[in-house]
């Protein structure tokens, strides 16, 4: 059994998964870190988060290939077809989780009384990190899916929420620092049923990102 293994980022199968914390794997990779279904992994790119692992589909088994939605790409600092270094992780229970929401700098949100309730609901079971963002189900600003930002949990690290965590919910967004450094959280994830065009889109953005010395003499 291995502490960590190299494994290949590809888009997430499925676009109902996007924004939930989920990573799928083939028996291999499991195997090789001693991972059950359902166990947590942490991801290494430019940073380092947290996901939930699933088993990955029949055709890409041995492939060696980590499927993460835009999401948890964008939070990890890495981008389709990159290597990223896979651990088991074991979170801590989560004693406080304080969310924001990504919204623009100076607006606020009146929550109801009792969301927190409805927060929590949402996210049991699931890891989470402080300095990302995620997608909470059954939650929707203004009728539409909304991110939202970790900005600080107890204890620091990978954490596990349970039904004891108490959920706090900011009003306004996280600082302006903090959101820059983020970057923006639109994927590819968010255009459906055009994968092979998507594809081609990708690979014509993020070539000349990834090797702009062949783009220095066009």
């Amino acid at each position: 059994m291995s502490d960590s293994i190299i494994l290949k980022v590809a888009m997430a199968r499925s676009q109902s998964e996007a924004g939930y914390g989920r990573a799928r794997m083939d028996s291999e990779s499991r195997r090789a870190l001693g991972l059950e279904l359902g166990d947590t992994i942490e991801i290494a790119g430019k940073r380092t988060v947290v996901a939930k692992v699933f088993k990955g589909n029949p055709e890409d088994e041995g492939k060696g290939m980590l499927f993460i939605d835009g999401l948890t790409r964008t939070n990890a600092g890495v981008s389709v077809d990159e290597n990223v270094t896979v651990r088991r992780c074991v979170p801590e229970p989560a004693e406080q989780v304080v969310l924001a929401p990504n919204i623009p700098e100076g607006k606020v949100i009146r929550f109801e009384d009792g969301i927190e309730e409805v927060f929590l609901k949402g996210l049991l079971n699931r890891p989470l990190v402080a300095d990302t963002d995620i997608i909470v189900p059954n939650i929707a600003l203004m009728g539409n899916r909304s991110t939202f930002a970790v900005v600080q949990t107890q204890p620091k690290g990978p954490v596990m929420v349970n039904e004891r965590t108490k959920v706090v919910i900011r009003a306004g967004p996280r600082t302006r620092a903090a959101k820059a450094q983020r970057g923006n959280q639109i994927t590819y994830d968010d255009v459906g049923g055009l994968d092979e065009e998507l594809k081609r889109i990708r690979e014509m953005i993020e070539l000349p990102l990834k090797h702009p010395e062949l783009f220095e003499r066009l």
